[in-house]
Protein backbone atom coordinates (compact mmCIF):
# COMPACT_ATOMS: atom_id res chain seq x y z
CA UNK A 1 0.00 0.00 0.00
CA UNK A 2 1.22 3.55 -0.93
CA UNK A 3 0.31 6.76 0.77
CA UNK A 4 1.19 9.57 -0.22
CA UNK A 5 0.18 13.10 2.55
CA UNK A 6 0.64 16.87 0.96
CA UNK A 7 0.31 19.43 3.71
CA UNK A 8 0.33 23.36 2.57
CA UNK A 9 0.69 25.59 5.11
CA UNK A 10 0.89 29.53 4.61
CA UNK A 11 2.94 32.40 6.40
CA UNK A 12 3.19 35.76 6.30
CA UNK A 13 6.85 36.85 5.76
CA UNK A 14 7.47 40.21 7.36
CA UNK A 15 10.48 43.27 8.22
CA UNK A 16 13.00 41.47 5.65
CA UNK A 17 16.07 43.62 6.22
CA UNK A 18 18.00 45.97 4.15
CA UNK A 19 21.85 44.44 4.45
CA UNK A 20 22.88 40.93 5.44
CA UNK A 21 23.11 40.28 9.16
CA UNK A 22 26.56 38.11 8.55
CA UNK A 23 28.17 35.55 6.23
CA UNK A 24 26.40 32.17 6.59
CA UNK A 25 29.92 30.29 7.09
CA UNK A 26 30.73 32.16 10.51
CA UNK A 27 27.08 31.99 12.23
CA UNK A 28 27.41 27.87 11.05
CA UNK A 29 30.95 27.95 12.61
CA UNK A 30 29.73 29.90 16.12
CA UNK A 31 26.66 27.45 16.60
CA UNK A 32 28.25 24.17 15.85
CA UNK A 33 31.04 24.83 17.96
CA UNK A 34 28.14 25.04 21.17
CA UNK A 35 25.77 22.15 19.86
CA UNK A 36 23.03 24.77 18.19
CA UNK A 37 22.56 24.49 14.63
CA UNK A 38 19.51 23.36 12.88
CA UNK A 39 18.81 22.00 10.43
CA UNK A 40 16.38 25.02 9.11
CA UNK A 41 19.04 27.58 9.59
CA UNK A 42 20.89 25.89 6.54
CA UNK A 43 18.51 26.82 3.84
CA UNK A 44 16.44 30.09 2.65
CA UNK A 45 12.87 29.52 4.45
CA UNK A 46 10.74 30.71 1.66
CA UNK A 47 12.76 29.51 -1.64
CA UNK A 48 14.79 26.45 0.07
CA UNK A 49 17.82 27.48 -1.33
CA UNK A 50 21.04 26.29 0.24
CA UNK A 51 23.47 28.68 1.66
CA UNK A 52 27.01 28.61 0.30
CA UNK A 53 29.51 29.72 3.11
CA UNK A 54 30.58 33.16 1.98
CA UNK A 55 26.98 33.68 0.94
CA UNK A 56 25.23 37.23 3.37
CA UNK A 57 21.58 35.73 5.21
CA UNK A 58 19.06 37.88 5.29
CA UNK A 59 16.74 37.85 8.91
CA UNK A 60 12.77 38.00 8.08
CA UNK A 61 10.23 37.58 10.98
CA UNK A 62 7.42 34.79 9.54
CA UNK A 63 4.35 34.57 11.36
CA UNK A 64 4.20 31.50 13.08
CA UNK A 65 7.78 30.31 12.81
CA UNK A 66 9.75 33.79 14.67
CA UNK A 67 13.08 34.72 12.83
CA UNK A 68 14.27 32.80 9.66
CA UNK A 69 17.06 33.45 7.32
CA UNK A 70 16.67 33.90 3.89
CA UNK A 71 18.82 34.31 0.79
CA UNK A 72 19.29 37.68 -1.32
CA UNK A 73 16.43 37.29 -3.82
CA UNK A 74 13.81 35.97 -1.97
CA UNK A 75 14.36 39.08 0.27
CA UNK A 76 14.68 41.72 -2.25
CA UNK A 77 10.95 40.10 -2.78
CA UNK A 78 9.83 40.59 0.13
CA UNK A 79 11.41 43.99 0.65
CA UNK A 80 9.26 45.24 -2.59
CA UNK A 81 6.28 43.60 -1.83
CA UNK A 82 6.18 45.49 1.81
CA UNK A 83 6.86 48.47 -0.13
CA UNK A 84 4.12 48.00 -2.73
CA UNK A 85 1.74 47.18 0.37
CA UNK A 86 2.82 50.34 2.19
CA UNK A 87 2.02 52.70 -0.60
CA UNK A 88 -1.18 51.19 -1.47
CA UNK A 89 -2.61 52.08 1.54
CA UNK A 90 -1.90 55.21 1.00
Amino acid sequence: MKITRTHSNSYEVTCPGSDPVFAFGKFVEVREKHGMMKEYFRRCFVCGHSFASDEGIYFAIITGKGNRFVCKECNQKVREDVAGTETSHD
